[in-house]
Formats: C-alpha cells, sequence, structure tokens
C-alpha cells in the first residue's frame, strides 16, 4: 500500500475525544470508551474516560474507536503511550482485539504483554480492511480495537493517563481506493484511577 502525507495533521483535543483537522475532505473523531464496544461507559472524569483499577489485579479493557464522516477508510496504525515518562511500564497490553471492520493485523504475532511507556514502544496495534483495494465508507462510532490492560503491582499512583500514541493514523483513501492513500492523525486518551 502507498501512503502518501499531503500535509501534516494539528491535534485538537477536546473532553474525551479528540477532533483531527486535516485537508477538507478528511474529518475523522476518535474517541475511547470503557468496555469492548464504542457505546460503553460516559466519562466520569471532565477531561478523560475514567476506568477503575487495582495494582496487580484484575485487567480492565477499552475501546478506541473512531467516526469517519466522509471518509473512506483502508486501515489505521495505532499505539498507546503512557501520558509522562514517569509513568512508563505501570500497565502492560496483554490482549487487543481488531474491530470488524479492520481484521488484518499490522503485527504478525501478538507479544504476552507489552508495557505501556513514554517514549513508546515500537509495536503497532493497528488494522487493515479484508479486501485490501476495498477501503470502508465513511461509518461512525467504528470499533478500531479493545485493549485489555493488565495493571502491574508498580502503578501505585492514584491516578494515570494513556494516550493513543502520537504515530497512531488513519489510512484514507484517495478516489475511492486503496491503491493511494492520505495518512490522518489519530488521539485521544483515557485515565485510569486507582481503587
Amino acid at each position: 500500500m502507498t501512503i502518501i502525507m499531503h500535509r501534516a495533521a494539528a491535534i485538537f483535543a477536546t473532553l474525551s475525544f479528540a477532533t483531527i483537522a486535516t485537508p477538507v475532505f478528511a474529518v475523522i473523531t476518535t474517541f475511547i470508551s470503557q468496555g469492548t464496544t464504542c457505546s460503553g461507559t460516559p466519562s466520569i472524569s471532565a477531561s478523560s474516560p475514567t476506568t477503575r483499577f487495582a495494582p496487580g489485579g484484575a485487567s480492565v479493557q477499552v475501546s478506541v474507536c473512531m467516526t469517519a464522516t466522509t471518509e473512506s477508510v483502508c486501515g489505521f496504525t495505532l499505539q498507546l503511550e503512557a501520558d509522562v515518562p514517569s509513568e512508563s511500564a505501570r500497565f502492560s497490553i496483554v490482549g487487543r482485539k481488531l474491530g470488524p471492520n479492520y481484521p488484518g493485523a499490522t503485527i504478525e504475532r501478538m507479544p504476552a504483554a507489552v508495557a505501556i511507556k513514554n517514549p513508546i514502544s515500537r509495536e503497532d496495534f493497528g488494522g487493515i480492511r479484508p479486501e485490501p483495494g476495498n477501503p470502508l465508507p465513511p461509518t461512525p462510532n467504528q470499533l478500531l480495537a479493545t485493549f485489555t490492560l493488565a495493571p502491574l503491582a508498580n502503578a501505585k499512583n492514584a491516578a494515570y493517563s494513556i494516550r493513543v500514541g502520537k504515530g497512531s493514523m488513519v489510512a484514507v483513501a484517495q478516489n475511492g481506493s486503496c491503491e493511494l492513500t492520505d495518512e490522518v492523525s489519530i488521539a485521544g486518551s483515557f485515565r485510569l484511577e486507582r481503587n
């Protein structure tokens, strides 16, 4: 897949979602939802969705979701990043399930666990369309991926923020085909609060 970048996207975070300013044809909104769907529990925090955890306790699940209003999408790259370096390796990704629209994984084999760090790990947890030349028409509330996160025993702070990594993007089809695409940056964050 050839990817052409026309111009850099500017990121504007607003409450629990991020809207991306890009060329006129690309209006992508990403958001984080608690649980395994794009209709999870709404935010109980003014700045981002909040999930409860216990240090070394049970895993939690969050989903990264997207709405494309006029764009046909071919796939995406996705990484999770600790908000600040001092909060690195407090949570690990122990599972990732791609949404039904993008079942082709960009990583051949999912590692057993990947620490969420800042700077970011190299693993790309993205997905692509099942038929590479066939983009998904504009669709609201698309599930990109659900992550299962394990809080580590050293996650002792009262709260942590995790965000969609800076290199995360969607590939927007040009002229109705995935032969040529434009990269559009995506962003979003969520908060984990200790029980």
